[in-house]
């Protein structure tokens, strides 16, 4: 018998006489890994979309409006104990529009330095200064707005902190600093320049939320904009609080609901300024497999005012009515064609969909949209004017059915894209202000986000 194959009884022989050794040999525990002080996560974002427009401005003849918009981002994320730095480049632009005013811009998206910590039980917080990405609840007020280009980011200081289901935030962000600018001033002969002071553009906000159930959230909003004078806007002085609340959740597994309401004080140049609005939105799914179908109820409401001005053109208010929308992402609330803004309007949407929860999802959405006040004002998401101040003694106050289908499917875990169709046929009031040609949107979006470690 070979030597080696004597030794394996007898070692498990004198395992079994001195079990300690044997005990001893598995008690021993292993080496700890080491706790890495300092981590470092480096990302990238490419970001496409081809888009065309039929009857963009609604005017007759006019030609499609076809785009390439791109982003492409850089980032890196540098971790030590409690200090976090983020540091975000970001280059957006329209392709084929170089040399044209506004063509694209390479610069910070965000960049800040952050600390945070957590003490006794479930409580934590952090303060982040710098430009960073601010959203609230489902960015009806305040969001990133990630369908435009170079989305939007805040100069700001936030500090949140958190006891286990109850949490506070507080926000402040510089718009516009305070500076002095010049003007022309005709009243001299020769014509001068006349210096005009203004205190800048701010906004200040808190945020009391609690999530003590999935059948039962709450959040509770305030925010304060303030802007002065530009040298774009010489007109604007506006001072708007907004006091608000969302209730949502999930009562039941595959059906959830999500409710919002805002009311609103203040002055918009010499007017004072009173507003409102509201949105809820019921959506349940079928617990099936693979694929689940569900439905979508949702409506949305805010107030106007009537504008005195001419017809289609200005909107000189005798009050200051319109809700002001702060700066939202309103592209997925109110129809992919981005029609309406939340000002001066009513939204009644059903939807149908089908999604495998993850990486499918396929939808079909009508939507009625009507304006609130019917001689106000009809602006788009972005708060373009698009008419006002039709006759009101038309009772149809509509603007408009619109239609949508989207496919978004997650083709790597990476990689998503979505193409989507919106087609928008005024009627009524819409008719009048915009004429009766229909308006037609068709997308290819693709996105591929990377970051290490995953």
């Amino acid at each position: 018998m070979p030597a080696s194959a004597c030794l394996v009884p007898l070692l498990l022989l004198l395992l079994w006489a001195d079990p300690s050794a044997a005990s001893s040999a598995a008690a021993d525990p292993p080496e700890p890994a080491p706790v890495r002080q300092l981590e470092f996560e480096p990302g990238v974002m490419v970001w496409l979309r081809a888009q065309a427009r039929h009857n963009p401005h609604y005017r007759a003849g006019e030609p499609a409006a076809i785009d390439a918009l791109s982003r492409l981002r850089l980032q890196a994320t540098l971790r030590w104990r409690p200090v976090s730095l983020f540091a975000q480049v970001q280059d957006h632009r329209a392709w084929g529009s170089r040399g044209e005013t506004q063509e694209g811009a390479v610069g910070f998206h965000q960049g800040w330095a952050q600390v945070s910590g957590r003490g006794a039980g479930e409580t934590s917080g952090s303060i982040r200064v710098g430009r960073q990405e601010i959203a609230w609840g489902r960015h009806r007020l305040l969001g990133t707005w990630p369908w435009a280009p170079q989305a939007r980011s805040f100069d700001a200081i936030s500090l949140s902190g958190q006891v286990r289901w109850v949490g506070l935030e507080l926000i402040y962000a510089m718009m516009e600093r305070p500076r002095t600018f010049g003007v022309p001033d005709e009243s001299t002969m020769p014509p001068g320049e006349l210096d005009v002071h203004t205190p800048g553009a701010h906004l200040a906000g808190a945020r009391l939320f609690a999530t003590p159930h999935p059948a039962f959230g709450i959040e509770l909003m305030a925010l304060l904009d303030r802007a002065g004078r530009s040298p774009v806007a010489l007109d604007r002085d506006r001072v708007i609080g907004d006091f608000g609340g969302r209730l949502w959740g999930e009562p039941i597994r595959g059906l959830s609901y999500d409710v919002e309401a805002h009311g609103q004080v203040g002055r918009l140049g010499a007017l004072e300024h009173r507003a409102w609005a509201g949105a809820a939105t019921l959506r349940g799914q079928a617990p099936l497999r693979p694929v689940a179908p569900g439905l979508q109820l949702g409506y949305a409401i805010a107030s106007g005012h009537a504008c005195t001005g001419d017809p289609g053109v200005a909107c000189a208010p005798s009050t200051s009515g319109d809700f002001f929308n702060f700066y939202p992402t309103n592209h997925p609330h109110y129809g992919i064609l981005d029609q309406l803004g939340w000002s001066n309007m009513r939204d009644a949407e059903v939807g149908v969909f089908v999604t495998d929860g993850d990486a499918f999802s396929l939808s079909t959405t009508y939507h009625f949209f009507q304006l609130h006040e019917p001689r106000g004002a009809w602006r788009d998401s972005g708060g373009n004017l698009v008419g006002s101040g039709w006759d009101a003694g038309d009772p149809d106050a509509s603007l408009g059915h619109e239609v949508d289908v989207l496919l978004t499917a997650q083709l790597l875990k990476p990689l998503w894209l979505q193409p989507g169709y919106g087609l928008f046929v005024p009627t009524g009031a819409g008719a009048r202000l915009a004429g009766p040609a229909v308006q037609q949107f068709v997308f290819l979006w693709v996105v591929l986000e990377l970051s290490y470690p995953r």
